[in-house]
């Protein structure tokens, strides 16, 4: 049901440096509202089994909403 012309990808390319981030780490990231529906908690699962493959690999989330700390208590386990 999503209409092809109405998704945009945005990135701006960051500097490692910015980050503090050794080269060999691989970090992925997601921003937005933290509200039940934007799945976050969805994200935050899948990463854990991302991070038993790739033990190199950090998540980053920013946002701000109504999950804050169910999503932090989830991060935690």
């Amino acid at each position: 049901g999503i209409v092809p012309e109405r998704v945009r990808t945005v990135g701006a390319p960051v500097a490692r440096t910015a980050l503090s981030l050794p080269a060999d780490r691989l970090l992925l990231g997601a921003v937005g509202q933290l509200q039940p529906y934007k799945g976050f908690d969805i994200l935050l699962r899948a990463f854990a089994m991302v991070a038993h493959a790739f033990p190199n690999a950090d998540l980053a989330i920013a946002g701000t909403g109504p999950c804050r700390g169910e999503l932090e208590s989830l991060a935690a386990q």
